[in-house]
């Protein structure tokens, strides 16, 4: 009994050691290089993500092993793929899916009959 003990122990021990998580940090803006809050940080294939702070920045927690795919998406923007292959800081800009600022405005007039 004492052996199924301390193996079980160790054996806990050692899967607890070698399924800690990593931390991926890094900060998205768009092509100005105004910080962009809300934008979804999530590992592709998964179901593990995150989102930007108000300042851009995010904490991503993670047992996934390198390298992995991260997918950044955020209304109005393109959503972009990254290679993430070091726990050093990522950043990177997403393209807005505005291109000209044009606006169509489409009208009708229905008039009804004079009585």
């Amino acid at each position: 009994m004492k052996k199924i003990f301390i193996t079980t122990c160790f054996t806990l021990v050692f899967i607890a050691a070698f399924a800690q998580s990593n931390t991926l940090k890094g900060n998205i803006s768009n092509e100005d290089g105004e910080k962009l809050g809300g934008v979804s940080i999530i590992i592709k294939g998964t179901t593990i993500g995150t989102f930007t702070t108000h300042d851009g920045n995010f904490n991503l927690n993670t047992n996934q092993p390198l390298p992995f795919m991260i997918v950044l998406s955020f209304v109005g923007f393109y959503p972009y793929e990254l290679e993430v292959t070091n726990w050093n800081n990522v950043s990177a800009k997403l393209s807005s899916k505005i291109f000209n600022h044009e606006v169509t405005v489409t009208g009708s007039d229905r008039r009804l009959p004079a009585k």
